[in-house]
Parts: C-alpha cells; structure tokens; sequence
C-alpha cells in the first residue's frame, strides 16, 4: 500500500507542476486577468462582462415582451369599454322606445 501512496505523490507533484507551468506561461504571454471573488463564484473582467451582456439581453426581451402584454390588455380593454358604450346605449335606446310605446298606449304623448 505504500508503494501506491509514493505514486499518487508523484503523479499529484507533476500535475501541479504541469499547472505551474501553464499559468507561468499564461502570465508571461500577459493571457491571464484577475478574478474577482462574489459569493460562492469568481469571475474575471471579461467573464463579468460576458454575464452582463446576457443579463441585459435577458431584461430587454423581458421588457420587450411586458410592453407587448401591457398594450394587448389596453386594447382589450378598450374594446370592453366600446362593447359596453354599445350595450348602455342600445339599452338607452330600447328603454326610449319602450317609454314611447307606453305613452302612445296611454295616450299621453
């Protein structure tokens, strides 16, 4: 079980070695940029600036799609205000009849 142990020792030393390296190259070709802890994640400059831009295109189809819906149920309801203009006037108009009718029938009028 030993001998396992020493290997394991081994192979972890040469990966964090290969990362070593990697990041030591990145930093010298001026690739690398700094990350900024927020809560639980971490995000570089141009990660930040990539969920931005995502956020912000998500808000603007959000409020895209609520001035959609505000205007359908403005013209809904303008057309439930026309549709009931319309009935208090054949109404209106029905019980204006009816009035005459009556009086004719008294001979009032």
């Amino acid at each position: 079980m030993a001998v396992n142990t020493v290997g394991v020792r081994e192979q972890a030393a040469e990966l964090i070695a290969e990362r070593k390296a990697q990041i030591l190259d990145k930093v010298k070709r001026g690739e690398t940029e700094v990350s900024i802890p927020t809560g639980a994640g971490s995000y570089t400059e141009s990660e930040w600036d990539k969920l931005m831009k995502k956020i912000d295109e998500s808000l603007d189809v959000t409020k895209e799609e609520q001035e959609e819906r505000f205007d359908r149920k403005k013209e809904e309801t303008e057309e439930k205000k026309e549709e009931n203009r319309q009935i208090v006037n054949e109404c209106y108009e029905k019980g204006i009849a009816e009035t005459k009718n009556r009086a004719e029938k008294l001979k009032i009028v």
